[in-house]
């Protein structure tokens, strides 16, 4: 199925002598949110184990990101990718005992695994008709 694509226009960055130009660019768009429910009936129907069993392991492994991320870890899903958890601090004067208030830029970076990037290579794209 194509991903479905809409084209934005947007002020561009102004040049020299302030003349202010427009540019148009395609975004891809979300074309619907698969829950873990649909996750766990699809998982279910391409294997032995019932939707209900698959949704356990789904929430589970959820706990598991959390705690191995918690920890530092890097966690690794064969055919998916990894996650890592990533912090910093803002810049600091000098050298000081630092506290967990202080890393302000938290986030959780994904890799994917090169054979869930090389599926980037092969997908089709169609513009979203509008409404």
């Amino acid at each position: 199925m194509p991903v479905p694509y809409i084209f934005i226009t947007q002020n561009a960055p102004l040049k020299k002598g302030g003349i202010q130009e427009q540019i148009t660019y395609a975004r891809t768009v979300s074309s619907h949110k698969a829950d873990t429910d649909e996750l766990a009936m699809n998982i279910s129907s391409r294997c032995t184990v019932n939707p209900a069993d698959v949704a356990a392991v789904l929430y589970a492994l959820g706990d598991e990101l959390k705690s191995r991320l918690s920890n530092g870890e890097i966690v690794e899903l064969k055919g998916i990718g990894s996650f890592r958890f990533i912090g910093g601090t803002g810049a600091i004067q000098a050298f000081k005992k630092i506290s967990a208030k202080d890393f302000i830029k938290r986030k959780i970076n994904f890799y994917p695994d090169d054979n869930l990037k090389n599926t980037l290579a092969s997908l089709s794209f169609v513009r979203k008709k509008k409404k």
